[in-house]
């Protein structure tokens, strides 16, 4: 193979490379236990800074961190995130407006307390969002609590 060829091949192959990345999207995922225990200042959970000022204002005074997920997810395809062991969340990117906001078809389900049923739909939505824009689902019922969902699709 002449060299010639082989810089064609290596810059074919890294194209293919940088158009796959570019139709990934990074999206990242918060659950959260959102209670209600009377206090007078609210308890954010230290994992939660960076959304701290997009929970604050939620009506809960405890906010427990129970997981955390980031991942970049391919265009037009189902991804499943396992929130905890009640509720998933599917995120499945669409598109980019014109004006750069990622459209996302979301869908959260509830396992199903009787074995063997099909989970419930929770929640299903198809949004628009800006990249790095912070976004809510919820409040889904848990034992203790409520459980939030937040999301961010984009840049970072």
């Amino acid at each position: 193979m002449s060299l010639t060829g082989l810089a064609i091949m290596i810059f074919s192959v890294s194209g293919v490379a940088d158009a796959q990345d570019q139709a990934s999207v990074p999206v990242t995922m918060w659950a959260i236990q959102a209670t209600t225990e009377g206090r007078a200042q609210k308890k954010i959970d230290p994992g939660l800074k960076a959304i701290k000022e997009t929970i604050v204002t939620l009506p809960y005074d405890t906010f427990g961190l129970l997981r955390t997920e980031k991942r970049k997810l391919a265009s037009k395809k189902n991804h499943l995130f396992k929130v905890n062991e009640l509720y998933t969340l599917t995120v499945v990117p669409l598109a980019r407006t014109e004006d750069g906001r990622i459209q996302l078809d979301l869908r959260v389900d509830m396992l199903s307390e009787k074995k063997g049923d099909k989970p419930v739909k929770a929640l299903a939505s198809r949004v628009k969002v800006k990249p790095d824009e912070k976004i809510k689902l919820g409040a889904f019922k848990l034992k203790k609590g409520k459980l939030v969902i937040v999301l961010t699709a984009g840049n970072k």
